[in-house]
């Protein structure tokens, strides 16, 4: 009969297999051992191979602590992060929620930014700047709770002058929550970003965990998350 690790071992190895053959081009792992110490840095475990930079933000089996007040994981500016279609994918418990709390964020100002966020109603939002760095930004929210670990997918296709076109959508636990198809807010993913990305805080700091990050310069398909929600939720129940 096997053991516990040893099921543990084989689930995660066929679960690493099946992240990588979906092409992320960020892929970080936050429940490894090898994901950093404190005031470290360890390498993200995609094609790129990011340096990713650690403050705070302690290990535990299922991913890493951020304590609400600095802690944060920073990758550098890379031209990969800044898709034309875009998906953003990770597994966090927020422990309470509060305004602004940054989970990922590519930087907070200036133009083309994208950013997930916990806000003090209990809500994550989904929120990309237009192309000017004007303080326009296209908004989706979700309600969520805290104190559970739950799954979220923000996608978001380049949205044209017009407005017409291009969807900015957010699932939860693998269901679609909101999806926008009509755009107030246009040019969005339409050009550069300098910004680097952070994990766990920007202005405001995320007080939870984050199990595991995930991008891609595409737009899931809703089997594809709903697979990789199977996939994973194992390692957080």
């Amino acid at each position: 009969m096997a053991t516990k690790e040893q099921v543990v071992a084989d689930r995660t190895f066929a679960t690493e297999r099946y992240i990588l053959s979906t092409m992320p081009v960020l892929y970080l792992p936050l429940w490894k051992t090898d994901s950093g110490e404190s005031g470290d840095s360890f390498i993200s475990s995609d094609g790129h191979g990011f340096t990713c930079t650690v403050t705070g933000a302690l290990w535990t089996p299922t991913g890493r602590v951020f304590d609400g007040s600095n802690d944060n994981i920073l990758i550098s500016s890379h031209a990969s992060l800044n898709p034309e279609k875009l998906s953003v994918e990770f597994w966090v418990y927020i422990n309470a929620h509060a305004d602004f709390n940054s989970i990922v964020a590519k930087d907070y100002s200036g133009a083309n930014n994208y950013r997930f966020l916990s806000a003090a109603d209990g809500t994550l939002t989904w929120a990309l700047r237009d192309k000017n760095g004007t303080s326009n930004w296209e908004v989706v929210t979700a309600p969520v709770n805290s104190g559970e670990w739950i799954h979220v997918v923000g996608v978001a296709d380049q949205v044209p002058t017009s407005g017409v076109g291009g969807i900015v959508g957010i699932y939860i636990n693998s269901a679609l929550i909101k999806a926008d198809l009509s755009h107030s807010v246009t040019e969005i993913l339409h050009g550069s970003n300098a910004n680097d990305l952070y994990v766990g805080f920007t202005s405001n700091a995320l007080d939870g965990r984050i199990g595991e990050v995930r991008i891609y310069n595409r737009i899931l398909t809703p089997l594809e998350i709903q697979r990789s929600y199977l996939a994973t939720k194992w390692r957080y129940q």
